[in-house]
């Protein structure tokens, strides 16, 4: 499992298609951000389809125009983690680490 470290493109040097990887975003609502890694673009960015879920909940790929982005590799927070296998959620090690990664992040982001 990779996490957001500094350097250029904050140690996501062994992203790989296929790789689940949670993203960073301002509206703590909605967290978390969850995709699959569906391409590495030229430059820092990396295409994303998104999957729908919640932290206690199953996770399952998004359908629709909208399921697709591309983004900056600096926004993931974490990368390379599955889901449970019979339920698709989140594992509880993983939460706790998603957790900890957002409040770290939000804390940078205020100074």
């Amino acid at each position: 499992m990779g996490s957001r470290r500094q350097g250029t493109f904050g140690g996501t040097e062994d992203l790989q298609l296929g790789m689940l990887a949670a993203v960073y975003t301002h509206d703590e609502a909605s967290r978390p951000w969850l995709g699959e890694i569906q391409a590495i673009e030229d430059g820092n960015m990396v295409k994303v389809h998104w999957y729908v879920g919640s932290y206690p909940k199953s996770w399952k790929p998004m359908s629709g125009t909208n399921s697709t982005s591309s983004i900056h590799r600096e926004s993931l927070l974490l990368w390379g983690f599955s889901l449970t296998e019979k339920s698709q959620r989140l594992k509880s090690e993983t939460v706790a680490e998603l957790k900890r990664l957002y409040q770290e992040t939000d804390n940078q982001m205020a100074n």
